[in-house]
């Protein structure tokens, strides 16, 4: 494996494991963490906790196809497949909402 690609892989992770502590910590205390975010005062925190977890699910999948698409190519297809839609079900989560009567 070359070290670029394991550079990558290391960031992947450390940058999942920084989502998958922020959904937790919005899931568990009931609150969003203090961050320059834009649209805080309309953030649900357990669809922003949800959204990070998803979106850590997707930094996980993507290293884990790396790793496996040598051995079993096919599976690593679907890995990437699943990490996409975590990755979209995350971004649609984390999207502020206007209220609790949205509509589309």
């Amino acid at each position: 494996m070359s070290s670029t690609l394991a550079i990558g892989q290391a960031f992947l992770l450390t940058m999942g494991c920084g989502n998958a502590a922020l959904g937790l910590y919005a899931l568990l205390a009931g609150r969003l963490p203090r961050l320059p975010v834009v649209g805080r005062d309309r953030l649900d925190p357990r669809r922003y906790g949800a959204g990070q977890i998803l979106m850590s699910t997707f930094a996980f999948s993507i290293v884990l196809s790396q790793v496996l698409m040598d051995r079993a190519p096919d599976f690593s297809m679907v890995l990437i497949m699943a990490g996409l839609g975590f990755f979209l079900g995350g971004i649609w989560l984390t999207v502020p909402t206007e209220g609790s009567q949205r509509s589309f």
